[in-house]
């Protein structure tokens, strides 16, 4: 009986010691098939400088023998292919991502025989039969989930989750309810959630209250209102499909005579899943608002993370 050891190279590939470098057959001769022997050989390992081992061309199942019999173990045998499928599809309609935001449900499916169980690395998630699993991002981070088939083999997906990272608005409309000789001017936005490649449906965000800064000119005799519950702080909205956020970005009612000046509203903005009771996670960035009134006749301009109003003249 051989060594099996002396089959199995330094990247655990059963080979002859003299195969050509990539090559799983045997040495000198090459031969496509085996010149004597067949299952037999197993645990009957033949020394590979035999003539009959010079020769012999290994099954699966006697390769993963043999590295067990070296003092490793049997490599298992890929298991059938997992389908993914997340339970909301991104802003771009991507639905079999394996990245996923923040509270994405998946499901992964096999196509296979009962008998199959599933793990997921994380500890969590729910087997729904032998064939299926769900799961839910929890955690920033990578986490596996495998498959083990009623007949040993074993397959695998690793799923990234990602948490908000961004957020930036657009304009969707003027809002245009100020009376004539009132200085104001304003917009309705949506704040987009980033990035986009994921779904944050399973989020709620909020805005917090922050006093003005960056003061300048017209409003240092006239305070600048803070950023409280009158302007939309203090209040939890649920993401849409698109990542979004319906918002409005105004100010209005600054007495004459005017000048120029400006303020800024850093606004602190958090987020967290829906329906938790937690005080949410902060936004490394925050969702600066910005005042300008830009002439002696009370024009006014505001910005809101990237979008801009209309200048409206009293």
């Amino acid at each position: 009986m051989g060594d099996p050891k002396l089959w199995v190279n330094s990247d655990g590939k059963v080979v002859h010691p003299d195969a050509p470098l990539g090559d799983g057959g045997p040495g000198h001769f090459r031969s496509a098939t085996p010149v004597g022997g067949g299952d037999d050989l197993v645990p009957g390992i033949p020394d590979p400088f035999s003539p009959e081992g010079r020769n012999v061309v290994f099954t699966d199942q006697q390769k993963q023998q043999i590295r067990a019999d070296a003092g490793g173990s049997a490599a298992p045998a890929q298991g059938p292919t997992i389908a993914v499928f997340n339970g909301w599809a991104s802003p771009s309609g991507d639905q079999d991502r394996t990245t996923v935001g923040i509270g994405e449900l998946t499901s992964f499916t096999v196509t296979d025989v009962d008998g199959g169980r599933w793990r997921s690395a994380d500890g969590k998630g729910k087997t729904v039969d032998s064939r299926t699993f769900r799961w839910t991002a929890s955690a920033a981070g990578t986490n596996t989930i495998t498959y083990t088939a009623a007949d040993g083999s074993t397959s695998s997906v690793t799923m990234t989750t990602i948490a908000p990272q961004s957020l930036s608005g657009k304009k969707d409309s003027e809002i245009t309810t100020y009376a004539a000789g009132t200085q104001g001017a304003g917009m309705n936005l949506t704040i987009t959630v980033a990035p986009t490649t994921v779904s944050f449906q399973a989020l709620e965000i909020m805005e917090d209250v922050c006093g003005a800064s960056a003061i300048s000119g017209y409003f240092t005799t006239h305070a600048p209102p803070r950023h409280d519950a009158a302007h939309g702080a203090g209040v939890w909205s649920t993401v849409g499909p698109k990542n979004d956020v319906s918002d409005t970005a105004e100010s209005f009612g600054q007495p004459s005579p005017w000048s120029q000046g400006s303020f800024a509203w850093a606004i602190p903005t958090r987020w967290r899943k829906t329906g938790d009771r937690t005080s949410g996670t902060a936004f490394s960035a925050t969702g600066d608002e910005v005042v300008t009134i830009t002439d002696t006749n009370g024009t006014t301009v505001v910005t809101k993370l990237g979008a801009t109003s209309a200048a409206r003249t009293p």
